[in-house]
């Protein structure tokens, strides 16, 4: 297992076809509102356009989000994360 939860580019590409990797894209978009709070968009449209091969896509906000949290982007749980 890597230490890091971070990787390059080139060991990445060297390792696409490794099925012990999982490549989640996480993609959120956010866009200022003149007022308000931002506008939340999901990268799904981006990812259902082109992906890493293997990659597989987690909202940010309907999958990893605590929708009861105090805050937006509460982690859940991670008993939920299956």
């Amino acid at each position: 297992m890597h230490s890091n939860s971070l990787v390059s580019a080139d060991w990445l590409a060297s390792r696409l076809d490794d099925h012990n990797i999982r490549i989640i894209d996480c993609t959120t978009h956010m866009q200022a509102q003149p007022v308000g709070p931002s506008r939340i968009i999901s990268g799904r449209a981006d990812y259902n356009k082109q992906h890493l091969p293997g990659a597989q896509h987690i909202d940010m906000v309907d999958d990893l989000s605590d929708p009861h949290g105090q805050l937006p982007y509460t982690a859940i749980n991670p008993s939920l994360f299956v």
